[in-house]
Formats: C-alpha cells, structure tokens, sequence
C-alpha cells in the first residue's frame, strides 16, 4: 500500500500518525487515501530508524 502514496506531513509526530491510523482502522476507512498516506509515512520512518536492521522487538500477528 505504501509504495504509490504520497507521505503525510512530516511535521507530525510518531504518536500523532499511529492514533490517527488506528481512528481510521477503527472507522472502517480502510480504503481511504489517508490511511495509504499514514502508512507511506509509518514505514518511511521505520526503514530510517531501522536502517534495515532487524527491531529488537517483534510485533505479534493477529490470526
């Protein structure tokens, strides 16, 4: 989803882009343009935080 999308403002905090994703998740507006933006955003700032390098910590999938 990220690969197509335009990132959202870059002056927003981390916080501030996880909360608004999951409002979005949480409405249902799964195919909002927004949500590709927050998500082009969020995996920006993990790849460069992360530098390809494993995180410490793993996120748990829900089944």
């Amino acid at each position: 989803m990220s690969d197509n999308h335009q990132a959202a403002d870059p002056s927003l905090s981390d916080d501030m882009l996880l909360s608004r994703l999951f409002e979005l998740v949480a409405n249902g507006q799964l195919d909002s343009n927004e949500l590709a933006q927050l998500d082009a955003t969020i995996s920006q700032r993990l790849q460069q935080n992360y530098d390809g390098k494993q995180p410490v910590m793993k996120l748990v999938r829900a089944a």
